[in-house]
């Protein structure tokens, strides 16, 4: 519904507000496309697609953290600490 994408962007676009123009566009229609599809799922219960795959995987890579990273959406609550996270990594990558 046109009215309800239209106030659920409303609703997240504040959110962002400090991320550079051509960041916070994407990063407010992944948020939206993330949260309609997260709805669709709720009552779905993955694992059991995923457990063999899960079984078989290897370990996880090692990747910079923050250190607040916790529950919520870091790239909501500290922009400048996923920046770094990403610069770490890809100076790790060099």
């Amino acid at each position: 519904m046109p009215g309800a994408l239209q106030q659920a962007r409303a609703q997240a676009a504040p959110l962002f507000a400090k991320w550079p123009d051509p960041v916070r566009e994407p990063l407010i229609e992944h948020h939206l496309t993330a949260a309609w599809r997260a709805g669709l799922c709720e009552d779905r219960n993955p694992y059991e697609e995923v457990a063999d795959e899960l079984r078989r995987a290897p370990g996880l890579a090692s990747v910079p953290l923050t250190d607040d990273a916790g529950h919520g959406w870091l790239h909501e609550e500290r922009q400048d600490a996923v920046l770094k996270a990403v610069g770490d990594l890809l100076d790790r990558a060099a």
